[in-house]
């Protein structure tokens, strides 16, 4: 996958000085995350075997070894997370997403006014504005890559008009991007 921002430093990229991260090396910085599972709170943190570890182990449902080192979905991951564009949402396709987060929650659009839109009608992948581990401090900044945002540029392209590929975050559920995607030109679309 091709990001915006290159992300292939995983220390840089969970380290707590990091722009926006899942909370490997230490917990989350982001007070409001609506989406989470019970179970999950803002001060949880997650170990790399809760995404990377056996398909067939305890921790995905089945009774096979658990470990990191044997799954049949790449990299590594312990649920399925499909990536492609034009990918059906559905509790499978985006399993890995759905053990942390409230399918519910982002269906109903709790954190982010068009979620379904997106994922539902538009089919876009989680990946196509997100990144799984995180932004580091020297490649990003808290206005264009907060909530983990860094567009995977095979589906998300620069505005033809002003040649601008970015999200701003605006407030709490407030935000707008410049970019291309599915054919839609957004030039400072707000939400």
């Amino acid at each position: 996958m091709l990001r915006l921002v290159p992300d292939n430093n995983l220390r840089l990229l969970f380290s707590p000085g990091a722009v926006s991260y899942h909370p490997v090396e230490a917990p989350g910085q982001n007070s409001d995350v609506p989406s989470l599972r019970p179970g999950w709170t803002t001060g949880s943190m997650v170990a790399c075997s809760d995404c990377h570890s056996s398909d067939s182990g305890s921790k995905a449902g089945g009774v096979g070894p658990d470990g990191t080192h044997g799954s049949g979905r790449a990299p590594l991951l312990l649920a399925r997370y499909d990536t492609a564009d034009q990918t059906t949402e559905s509790a499978q396709t985006y399993a890995l997403c759905y053990k942390c987060h409230d399918r519910t929650d982002l269906l109903d659009n709790g954190s982010f006014p068009t979620h379904k839109k997106h994922i539902v009608d538009e089919r876009t992948p989680c990946s196509a504005c997100h990144t799984s581990h995180g932004v580091a401090s020297g490649q990003g900044n808290s206005t264009n890559n907060a909530h983990l945002i860094n567009f995977d540029t095979a589906i998300v392209y620069p505005d033809p008009n002003t040649g601008k590929l970015e999200f701003r975050d605006l407030g709490r559920f407030r935000g707008e991007c410049s970019l291309k995607c599915h054919g839609k030109t957004h030039n400072a679309q707000g939400y």
